[in-house]
Parts: structure tokens; sequence; C-alpha cells
């Protein structure tokens, strides 16, 4: 039995990383491989359903920007302000909010129409100037303002000596009211504002309906 010299020139030394590699280009090949007779055997072929072509149409698809792009998808109360003919409404509370708008604090009142008609369960607001207490507290500006004045037209069993930092909001629940409802034409730059921006806000809680 003859013995084979490593150190000859016709051997040679497979290094671990050209093993890897050449083992990865068989894998990929084989892969490439069993990838076509797949899609042949599902009558696809190269020129089958699954073309490139096909996803850049759906994805990738420019609108004409020469009409307009109106959003079907929901009605124009969800997504505009609300427009409602200006007067009286009855309505009942939806919840409440704090922001920040002009570095001045607001609260807004969420209300319901709660009258039978067109506008039935349109969401109308009413906005108020707050002050700020602690880091997320609030309180009515002045003894007298608005808020703290509809406030008691709504809930005249309150106490006088009822803490203004504390209001409870969820005294609004309780029952419904009449609101007086105007529509705002101009913007805090005092533009008119056109047609189709314009929108409607309470002016005022009259008292329980």
């Amino acid at each position: 039995m003859k013995k084979i010299d490593l150190r000859s020139s016709d051997s040679r030394v497979v290094e671990p990383a050209e093993t890897g590699s050449k083992l990865n280009s068989i894998e990929r090949a084989q892969s490439a491989v069993h990838f076509e007779e797949n899609f042949q055997a599902d009558g696809l072929g190269r020129d089958g359903g699954f073309k490139d072509e096909i996803v850049s149409k759906a994805h990738t698809k420019t609108s004409d920007k020469s009409e307009l792009s109106v959003d079907k998808r929901h009605d124009a109360r969800d997504s505009c302000l609300p427009l409602l003919p200006a007067g009286e409404y009855r309505v009942r509370f939806k919840g409440y909010s704090v922001y920040t708008i002009w570095k001045s604090l607001k609260l807004k009142l969420d209300f319901l129409v709660a009258e039978e008609g067109p506008y039935f369960g349109t969401v109308i607001h009413r906005h108020y100037t707050v002050q700020k207490v602690g880091k997320r507290g609030w309180k009515p500006t002045g003894t007298t303002g608005c808020l703290l004045i509809e406030w008691y037209k709504c809930h005249p069993d309150s106490p006088r000596n009822l803490r203004r930092d504390r209001l409870p909001m969820s005294k609004w629940f309780e029952s419904e009211y009449f609101v007086r409802l105007e529509t705002v034409c101009r913007n805090h730059q005092k533009l008119v504002l056109p047609d189709q921006l314009r929108y409607s806000v309470i002016r005022e809680i009259l008292g329980r309906a």
C-alpha cells in the first residue's frame, strides 16, 4: 500500500473558508433549481403570475393629479369640523379634553346633538380658556368666567364653595342641555374663511333641557 505525501505539489490543502464558500454556492444552485421546478410544476414558469411589474403597478402607481382626490370612505362630518345651521340645539354630553393652543390652555367639552333629524349624533364642541394647576391639573379662569357661569346654570345644586380645581366633570352626564350654535366665518387673523372651511361651535350652554 502506497503512502501519499501530502506535501507534494499535486496535493492541495483546502482552507475551511473556501470549503464553506463552495458549499454555499452548491446550496444556492440547488435552491434555484428547486424553485424553478416548483414554478414549472404549478404551470407558472419564469413568466408566471409573480412578475415584478405587477407588484410595481399595485404599489407605485401614481395618481392623476389633474383630478381632485375625494375621500369617499367616510362621511364629511367624520373627517371635517362640524357645520350646522346656527341656532339652538338639544345636546347630551360625550366627554372632554384639555389641550394647548397659542401657548394658552383650553378645555373642550364634546356634545352630541340629541334632536331627531339630519344632524342627530353630530359632535359639536364648547371651548373655554383655563389655567394650569400643577403638572396635569387645571381650573377655570377667574371666579366669574364663562365656564363657571355655565356650570352653575346647568348644575344649580352645586355648592357655592366648590373648589374650582376639582370640578366633577361626570355631572355633565346627568342631563341633556340646550346650547346656542354659531358659525365661525373668520380665523384668528380675522381673515374671511371660504365656505368649505367654515364650521360650527357652541357659543353658550343655555341650561338643562
